[in-house]
């Protein structure tokens, strides 16, 4: 298994029309290979190996990912509580 494939599958999930901010999943990257003894990539290569398995997108946002979302934690919503 390449280190994407284990970064999202820990971290995020993958599904039609969800979107993650790039700088948002690279910070999350860079926390979960430093917590799990991974090779660190850098932003370019990590953007360019996430742009090979999920579409980048330029949104007026910045760039985004689509078809993978970070995983959500119902625990952590407590405006819905």
């Amino acid at each position: 298994m390449d280190v994407l494939t284990a970064f999202v599958e820990d971290v995020g999930e993958v599904g039609p029309g969800y979107t993650w901010k790039a700088n948002e999943a690279f910070k999350a990257y860079k926390n979960w290979a430093s917590e799990n003894a991974q090779y660190m990539m850098s932003s370019t290569k990590f953007g360019k190996e996430m742009a090979d398995k999920y579409p980048r997108k330029h949104t007026m946002y910045g760039n985004v990912y689509q078809g993978v979302r970070p995983i959500t934690d119902p625990r952590l919503n407590f405006a819905n509580n």
